[in-house]
């Protein structure tokens, strides 16, 4: 994994949409995708499930 890959991923998590964290990043929403999509990143989806739960707690 790579920073660029785990930064993505951790700010569209926080900002709840790829297009708010390629905003903030002033990348494309595709470059986000691209990033994130391409390799298997199961763990980075736990990870996202982990937040989501602790946001509404």
């Amino acid at each position: 994994m790579n920073s660029r890959l785990l930064g993505s991923f951790i700010l569209v998590v926080q900002l709840g949409s790829f297009r708010a964290a390629a905003d903030k990043l002033h990348i494309t929403q595709a470059t986000i995708s691209n990033r994130i999509g391409p390799t298997d990143n199961s763990h980075l989806y736990r990870v996202a499930a982990a937040e989501s739960l602790y946001r509404t707690s």
